[in-house]
């Protein structure tokens, strides 16, 4: 991993740490679990593949009704990729731009947040 990629990696994840002390959407637990999720290679794609994971939903039986790790996990991913274009000059493809929510406000009941890391 460049120095720039682990650079990337700490920031997005310490801003992750804040959002989910902010937002009481997850725990810091599973803000760790998706960082390892990221460092460990193939872990992200096996994790879309078998969970069927987007940034909206992920079918793993984690059960518990928070952001699960590897939705977390794809976020950060995205996050790091904006952060690589920015320092490159490079504009990222569309389906890399983040979604416009804003997980501070109301959410229909049974709506499934789409995280959106600050």
């Amino acid at each position: 991993m460049s120095n720039l990629d682990m650079s990337l990696h700490f920031s997005v994840y310490n801003s992750a740490l804040a959002w989910a002390r902010r937002t009481g959407l997850t725990d810091a637990g599973r803000v760790r679990r998706a960082l390892g999720i990221l460092k460990r290679p193939g872990a992200l794609d096996r994790a879309l593949e078998l969970y069927s994971t987007t940034r909206t939903s992920c079918e793993c039986p984690d059960g518990r009704g928070l952001v699960c790790k590897h939705r977390l996990a794809l976020q950060m991913w995205t996050r790091v990729q904006e952060g690589k274009s920015e320092f490159l000059g490079i504009d990222l493809p569309t389906e890399f731009r983040p979604a416009e929510y804003d997980l501070d406000h109301a959410l229909d009941p049974g709506e499934s947040p789409v995280v959106l890391l600050e």
